[in-house]
């Protein structure tokens, strides 16, 4: 098994070929599961998501009949570039073996959370060090390689604070004994609002993933985020 992490992208300086993201270039089973997991930080409404991909010998949408773990190593990181030119990080939590897992982010929107005095206090009191938001992108990102890698049977669930979950419900989860489960999360705080709010995401989210399954390339929904409207069938 292939436990050499991906490459973040920042380290490359391929030239940029946006079009590639509606081509046949990319293993199109990648983007659609990117499309589906990731809706909200494309569309702009959610700060960061956690996903998976799993591997298969044979896609039934690509070009290529047989895909080697080494072909999907350089799409992906192809990948990761173009999506950075909209302000979007993927990153790998995982292995490159049979199942990926990936943190999504837009670093502004994350930026903004971990300046928040409250929010660095909390994650200080875990273990992280705030000093700035990369760093703790970077610790997460550890944790959760650790816990993918079997080195670790705690799932980081500090995370909450970036997947655009209130302080309050995801010192409510951990301080609820569920630290070392993957179970759903729940409102701590003000429930209505947490309704409100799980209400408009879900929306947003469910609107990009229509506006692809109708046709639109991702290249069209990464320009127009912030754009929540379904398309016409």
């Amino acid at each position: 098994m292939d436990v050499t992490p991906l490459s973040d992208s920042s380290d490359m300086h391929a030239p940029s070929h946006c079009e590639k993201l509606f081509s046949s270039d990319f293993c199109q089973e990648f983007i659609g599961a990117f499309v589906r997991s990731a809706a909200g930080v494309i569309a702009g409404v959610k700060p960061a998501a956690v996903y998976s991909f799993k591997i298969t010998s044979r896609c039934s949408s690509c070009v290529l009949r047989a895909c080697p773990v080494a072909q999907y190593r350089s799409m992906m990181c192809d990948f990761a570039y173009e999506v950075e030119l909209f302000g979007i990080k993927i990153l790998p939590i995982s292995p490159v073996s049979t199942r990926v897992h990936f943190l999504v982010y837009r670093a502004d929107q994350v930026e903004r959370i971990i300046s928040d005095v409250q929010t660095q206090e909390f994650l200080r009191e875990r273990g992280f060090m705030p000093s700035s938001w990369q760093r703790v992108i970077r610790d997460f990102r550890a944790r959760l390689t650790r816990y993918h890698c079997g080195l670790s049977q705690k799932y980081p669930h500090e995370i909450g604070v970036i997947l655009g979950y209130p302080l309050e419900d995801v010192k409510g989860f951990i301080s609820g004994g569920r630290e070392t489960c993957r179970g759903p999360w729940r409102a701590y705080g003000n429930v209505e609002a947490a309704r409100v709010r799980f209400k408009r995401l879900a929306t947003a989210e469910q609107a990009f993933r229509t506006r692809f399954s109708q046709g639109e390339s991702l290249f069209a929904l990464l320009q127009s985020s912030g754009d929540t409207n379904v398309s016409a069938a």
